[in-house]
């Protein structure tokens, strides 16, 4: 299990750049207190624009621990002031997610990466489950990553997240072509969509 945090950040017109540079500075904070934590802009789809800022961990325990330190950190508690005293984005969260599928993130090497967004009953879990290993199975000859998020604690319980990741934006291109094309991994996809709705998408690339 992966323990994941998300913080939504749509910037305010004229400030973007100050908003990603306490982003990543809040990102340089978290990771010294224990998270894997990292930042991405929306470039295309749902929220295109936004940034999020991601923490994730082995276990909610050490998600606890490491929150409390860093919120404590001098450095955090001066970039939350300069929030306060010259706001530059509005913030959503943060949500609380776990993995139920795959690995997170780890470091730059897959810097681009697609979230796919259902509305799932969370009784169908253990059907997404089954079909997981077809879909890492078609897909790592491509050299595309997957994984499967759901909320812990956030606005929708019923979302469940569908995550590939990409070396690039030409790997992505690539991969996208075979995808289309690929008999098992449309049947796959089909399957999907049978056991949830798809209502969101978004490509996101890693700063």
């Amino acid at each position: 299990m992966t323990a994941i945090s998300v913080r939504e950040m749509t910037p305010i017109v004229g400030k973007t750049e100050a908003l990603k540079s306490r982003l990543t500075r809040a990102a340089n904070v978290m990771s010294r207190h224990g998270a894997n934590s990292w930042v991405t802009q929306v470039m295309v789809g749902d929220g295109a624009g936004d940034f999020h800022l991601y923490a994730t961990y082995k276990n909610y325990s050490d998600a606890a621990n490491s929150f409390t330190a860093f919120s404590s950190d001098p450095d955090m508690i001066k970039i939350q002031q300069e929030r306060e005293t010259d706001q530059a984005g509005h913030m959503r969260g943060p949500l609380i997610g776990r993995l139920v599928y795959g690995s997170p993130a780890i470091g730059t090497d897959m810097p681009v990466s697609v979230h796919r967004d259902f509305h799932m009953p969370r009784a169908n879990m253990s059907k997404v489950l089954d079909i997981m290993p077809s879909f890492e199975e078609s897909l790592k000859p491509m050299g595309v990553e997957i994984a499967v998020g759901t909320m812990l604690i956030g606005e929708d319980h019923e979302m469940t997240r569908s995550i590939y990741r990409f070396s690039s934006l030409q790997h992505w291109g690539e991969s996208i072509d075979k995808m289309l094309i690929d008999t098992k991994l449309q049947s796959l996809f089909s399957q999907a969509g049978e056991i949830g709705t798809l209502k969101k998408s978004r490509m996101m690339v890693r700063i």
